[in-house]
């Protein structure tokens, strides 16, 4: 499953708004959702930004993926 899948059943399970998300994550919302949809791919800065946002470590998403987008 790819990080940016995890990343979206992550948020979508603890009933995150994409938004908040967004804005505590330095993100534009239109950028984050798209990344989260697969249609573009995350930097590793805005992976670490959202790692912080969540207040997970940055390994979290990605033990079980080899990718990240």
């Amino acid at each position: 499953m790819s990080v940016a899948r995890q990343i979206k059943e992550y948020i979508d399970s603890n009933n995150i708004p994409q938004n908040r998300l967004a804005k505590r994550a330095g993100m534009d919302e239109v950028q984050l959702c798209r990344s989260l949809s697969g249609k573009r791919k995350l930097t590793v800065e805005e992976y670490a930004n959202i790692c912080d946002a969540l207040c997970v470590p940055l390994e979290r998403f990605i033990r079980q993926s080899n990718q990240v987008s």
